[in-house]
């Protein structure tokens, strides 16, 4: 994920999480890769072809500046089969 600005790195699972069709959270690890960049990889045993899941950033997700966003922001990620 390529933010706009950059972002305070102590963040933690539940500011910025993936979750599956039924609102269950996947257990992903998260990484700060750039000040302005975010990793996140697959769990354990991936994502399953065809399937649909949610990459959320709450609000308290914070940039270096100490500044939260406005509203949380969620992304629609369907897994290519």
């Amino acid at each position: 994920m390529e933010f706009n600005t950059d972002l305070d790195s102590n963040f933690n699972d539940s500011d910025i999480y993936v979750v599956n069709k039924y609102g269950e959270m996947e257990f992903n690890h998260i990484e700060l890769v750039t000040s302005r960049i975010l990793k996140v990889s697959p769990p354990p045993g991936g994502y399953e072809a065809g399937e649909t899941y949610y990459s959320v950033v709450e609000k308290t997700i914070r940039s270096s500046k100490d500044k939260n966003l406005k509203e949380a922001v969620t992304f629609k990620v369907t897994i290519s089969k």
